[in-house]
């Protein structure tokens, strides 16, 4: 079986370095599963007022719903969608960070410096030639 190497970016977020990875299947599968928690607690919300059986059945079709592409797509564009995949890229070189740790990192940024983050974890999927490295063979982003 032939390993792809992994390709990362060293960034600097408000004076901290962070490597993120490009995005991975995983990741994706991960955003799918994050909004159909979002759903189901939205159900439960809802349905408070009925019985155990008519919540069960409204949770039971929620379960069995798939997050569609387009759906998937939609929510990517969302402030939530594009820090939960910054979050995700981040994940998975600082193991420890959450998803609040990642809101909290990009609270305060403006819209063109997250959007110019998420540019560049991007283009991790995108060989460039004249890319910066540092000695660990990591690409280095100074924002």
């Amino acid at each position: 079986m032939t390993s792809l190497s992994e390709r990362t970016m060293e960034i600097k977020i408000k004076g901290k370095n962070y490597v993120i990875t490009e995005t991975k299947l995983s990741d994706y599968e991960a955003f799918r599963d994050l909004i159909k928690g979002k759903r189901i607690k939205q159900i439960i919300d809802s349905t408070r007022s009925l019985s155990i059986g008519e919540r069960t059945v409204f949770l039971n079709e929620a379960v069995k719903e798939v997050v569609t592409d387009n759906e998937l797509q939609q929510e990517l564009v969302t402030i939530n969608g594009t820090l939960f995949m910054i979050y995700r890229a981040l994940l998975h070189k600082q193991p420890n960070i959450t998803f609040e740790d990642t809101q909290n990192m990009f609270t305060g940024l403006s819209d063109k410096e997250i959007e110019e983050i998420t540019s560049l974890q991007s283009s991790l999927s995108e060989p460039n030639k004249e890319e910066q490295k540092n000695s660990e063979g990591v690409i280095v982003a100074n924002l």
